[in-house]
């Protein structure tokens, strides 16, 4: 759990991941808009049949979230790699 953090800690496209001793993890995204959260979501889905939930909505500032589970290895590593590329694939502005 704690490499795939620091994983996606890692990547351009994430602002932070708090350190969370359940089965998923809160993914916060660059830049303010809550709708980055949405299409990161759909790219994800319909690119790569990754699910994740966008939770932005359910915090008062409405920024960029995304919760995604914490699954084998082998899928966590996947789901690392399609972030890393996602942003230009989609041409998403993370301002």
């Amino acid at each position: 759990r704690e490499s795939f953090r620091a994983d996606l800690e890692s990547l351009p496209i994430v602002a932070s991941v708090p350190r969370s001793g359940a089965n998923f993890l809160l993914i916060q995204l660059e830049g303010s808009k809550a709708e980055l959260a949405g299409q990161v979501r759909r790219g994800l889905l319909e690119r790569h049949c990754i699910e994740v939930r966008d939770v932005s909505s359910e915090f008062p500032d409405v920024r960029p979230r995304l919760r995604v589970a914490v699954r084998s290895n082998e899928e966590n590593t996947l789901l690392v790699d399609v972030l890393k590329d996602l942003p230009q694939q989609l041409s998403l502005s993370l301002a």
